[in-house]
């Protein structure tokens, strides 16, 4: 039996080619990728404390949080909300910035006015350091009569992605009752 793998490439600027397996679908950083900007601080555990009045048990499971000191940042978009495929690939909405593409370009998303567009995308890797990400489109919805339109919850369900949109920041003013607000 002979086994035959066929690989496409795609290059993303000068810095990485993502390769993706034809027969796995999986992807593959051919290139070194760009890296976040990394920080590093001193780890620290937040304990849970709750106060006196507050009407929530303390939660028996958990107690705390450790923070690991390392914080990742990809200059990518803004506005991310992922969740986990069925392909065991994360996907997210996103806006206000720029995500690369596989073919190399890149998709601007922005989040004002009649040609408002939120972006979709992929995140694949479960490494915050080490992170392929990609954007599959963009889609465009007026946010009149408001002046922003950003995405918000992210769901994958049965194999169907569902995510959401939000509008803010009245073009003019809203009434309500004696008082006058320009923001919902």
């Amino acid at each position: 039996m002979i086994f035959m793998l066929f690989f496409v490439t795609f290059p993303l600027f000068a810095q990485i080619e993502i390769v993706r397996d034809e027969t796995t679908k999986q992807a593959y950083v051919k290139v070194e990728p760009l890296k976040p900007d990394v920080k590093e601080y001193e780890p620290f555990i937040w304990k849970s404390e709750t106060s006196g009045d507050c009407p929530f048990t303390q939660s028996n499971a958990y107690s705390q949080i450790k923070f690991l000191g390392v914080k990742s940042g990809f200059h990518f978009a803004d506005t991310w909300y992922p969740t986990w495929g069925d392909d065991d690939l994360s996907y997210s909405p996103y806006t206000d910035g720029v995500c690369w593409r596989l073919d190399g370009s890149t998709e601007r998303s922005w989040s004002m006015g009649e040609t408002a567009t939120t972006g979709h995308a992929v995140i694949e890797g479960d490494d915050p350091l080490n992170l392929v990400i990609y954007s599959l489109g963009t889609q465009v919805a007026s946010s009149k009569p408001y002046e922003g339109r950003y995405p918000c919850g992210s769901l994958m369900h049965n194999g169907v992605w569902y995510y959401g949109t939000y509008c803010l920041g009245p073009s003019g003013s809203a009434k309500y009752g004696d008082m006058v607000y320009n923001w919902p």
